[in-house]
């Protein structure tokens, strides 16, 4: 989604295209992003696409985001003591929420898996695209038989499907108030960029 500036910025082709995250820190647009970017550029999405999508990720509540939300909080089971081996335990079950999103028509899905983090206090929602390999194009079809070694598929993104993008850009931005802040700053860099290639173009 996005890029920290190090030695991987090689891996984006918009490493001009910065701006400060949420945690202070100088990051580029990177995959999905940086999809965005080009969709906009090559305009298969409007640049009112991209203020509509700024304006309802910027309308919502704190309350509203999935992190936040009552439905997405981690579950634990009250504590019971069991002996195994002679050494005496507390056994609990910790239950983790799964979000799954499907967008209309086609099989990709979002997945967004809810987990503690792993460097601080609190939660951190991941989030997981996943495309089906019947909406995969390749040389040689891909279904009932086993990829070669080093083969490529490809998922082909066009004004039919360029939806998907816009709801994942949304889904990041409905993540946690860190994603919301982060999604928000894309969009601005995104359109600032725009508009000042269609000035140019006039």
């Amino acid at each position: 989604m996005i890029l920290k500036l190090s030695n991987k910025i090689n891996l984006t082709t918009l490493r001009e295209v910065n701006f400060i995250a949420h945690n202070k820190k100088k990051k580029a647009l990177y995959e999905l992003s940086e999809y965005l970017y080009y969709l906009a550029e090559f305009e298969v999405i409007s640049i009112k696409q991209l203020y509509d999508l700024k304006d309802f990720i910027k309308n919502l509540k704190e309350e509203n985001l999935i992190s936040k939300h009552p439905h997405c909080a981690i579950k634990r089971t009250y504590p019971n003591n069991e002996t195994i081996n002679n050494l005496d335990f507390e056994i609990l079950t910790v239950e983790y929420p799964q979000l799954i999103h499907r967008f209309k028509n086609y099989e990709v899905i979002t997945e967004i898996t809810i987990r503690e983090k792993q460097r601080a206090v609190g939660i951190q929602p991941m989030l997981y695209f996943c495309l089906p390999i019947t909406e995969l194009k390749s040389d040689n079809p891909l279904i009932g038989r086993c990829a070669n070694t080093k083969e490529f598929a490809y998922f082909e993104i066009n004004k039919n499907n360029a939806f998907i993008i816009i709801e994942m850009i949304k889904i990041f931005g409905m993540l946690s108030p860190s994603h919301q802040y982060d999604i928000l700053e894309i969009l601005d860099i995104i359109i600032k960029e725009q508009n000042n290639t269609d000035i140019f173009n006039l």
